[in-house]
């Protein structure tokens, strides 16, 4: 089964800690240079959810 991880502000706030974690972390791994692709397997979410966290 997979999981619907795209997020946003107001289901943020109902994810567990661990993942709004990953999700914050994101713009600071694409300030180190990291790609989207690399960041989504790095903290094995879909690469979806990190462009959101990007975009945000």
């Amino acid at each position: 089964m997979r999981l619907n991880l795209a997020l946003n502000h107001d289901s943020l706030l109902h994810f567990p800690s661990h993942l709004r974690r990953k999700r914050r972390s994101t713009p600071k791994l694409l300030a180190m240079g990291l790609s989207v692709e690399q960041i989504a397997q790095v903290l094995s979410l879909p690469a979806e959810v990190v462009r959101d966290a990007a975009q945000s």
